[in-house]
């Protein structure tokens, strides 16, 4: 493989670069996921009180020149929150389909897109690694594992890359979490969707929700993953028995930290479990199937594990979204407060 070190990078063809920019483009239209896009949604929060109690700080009443201005400033806002965007442009879409407007459907499913294409929870495909207990009593140590995330619909699919097991899936539809009953195409602050997606003022809608209320992290980890707060959706976790046909799913919380990494959590194992992964490099995929499957295995597994290399391994396009330094990253001994 000698032949293969230092060869120099193929130069960027224009489709590339042309695909590349417009990815600029989108990403540049919204706030990304971390401290930022907290402080915007606080921000929203804050206008839409004020909006919706008429008053300012200070108890003067709002007029009517002030209620446009905010009510402008409110909408400039939620532009920015790429999940505000997607469920919008879903809802108007969505309505546009049922009043036989097809051109504006489309119009707003290809805004949607655009806004689905920077959420992070909705664009994990690929391989990760984890670190995952030897038993469900969380004992006999750990044991890295390569998973593959794919999507059915906005289904996430995780799947062990050995053994070709689901082990553990979210549905992460956003309107299963967020209704918009008014359908304001002017951004009114009436639009449930004004309000951030922890609103602690409507728990029945919460209660309903595949979406939980997110996790605060202490200063050490907020500091390390640059956000916070770490949002969680409601999931299934497979937890593995010695039949493969009689495997029991258990709930559990899938948990965004970032681009770059995620977690899951398998709430009612005799002992709860809970796993984070990180991207594998090339080096770290090689290593952790080198020694699968193995010669007892029948041909149809040698062909499954072949054409999970070969397709499922992507090059990382985005800085940093590799993890090269062994388990450090994503072991026990960072910080446990994210899932707690």
């Amino acid at each position: 493989m000698r032949e293969f070190i230092n060869l120099e990078p193929l130069a960027e063809n224009d489709k590339r670069e042309r695909r590349l920019r417009e990815i600029d483009r989108i990403r540049s239209q919204f706030v990304s996921y971390g401290n930022d896009l907290w402080d915007l949604r606080n921000r929203l929060n804050r206008l839409t009180h004020k909006l919706r109690q008429g008053t300012l700080g200070d108890g003067t009443c709002v007029s009517e020149k002030e209620q446009g201005r905010l009510k402008s400033e409110l909408l400039r806002l939620k532009k920015k929150d790429a999940e505000l965007v997607h469920v919008m442009e879903l809802s108007k879409a969505t309505k546009a389909y049922r009043e036989g407007r097809n051109q504006d459907a489309r119009v707003h499913m290809a805004k949607a897109t655009e806004a689905r294409s920077c959420l992070p929870q909705l664009n994990l495909e690929g391989l990760w690694y984890g670190a995952y207990s030897k038993d469900d009593n969380g004992g006999g140590g750990q044991v890295a594992e390569l998973i593959n995330v794919t999507y059915v619909g906005n289904t996430l699919i995780a799947t062990k890359v050995r053994g070709n097991d689901i082990t553990f899936q979210a549905d992460l539809h956003p309107l299963r979490f967020h209704s918009n009953d008014d359908d304001d195409d002017d951004g009114d602050a009436k639009d449930s969707l004004s309000t951030t997606m922890s609103d602690k003022k409507n728990k029945k809608r919460e209660s309903e929700s595949h979406m939980l209320e997110p996790i605060a992290l202490g200063e050490r980890a907020a500091k390390k993953f640059g956000t916070r707060l770490l949002t969680r959706y409601k999931g299934l976790g497979c937890r593995e028995t010695a039949n493969k046909k009689e495997q029991p799913w258990t709930d559990g919380q899938l948990v965004i930290v970032s681009q770059d990494y995620f977690g899951f959590v398998w709430s009612e194992r005799p002992k709860q479990q809970k796993v984070m992964f990180a991207r594998p490099s090339d080096e770290l995929v090689l290593q952790l199937l080198s020694s699968r499957p193995t010669s007892k295995d029948d041909i149809p597994t040698q062909t499954r594990y072949i054409t999970r290399c070969l397709e499922q391994q992507q090059v990382s396009e985005k800085d940093g979204g590799d993890c090269n330094d062994g388990y450090d990253c994503i072991s026990g001994e960072t910080d446990h407060g994210h899932f707690e």
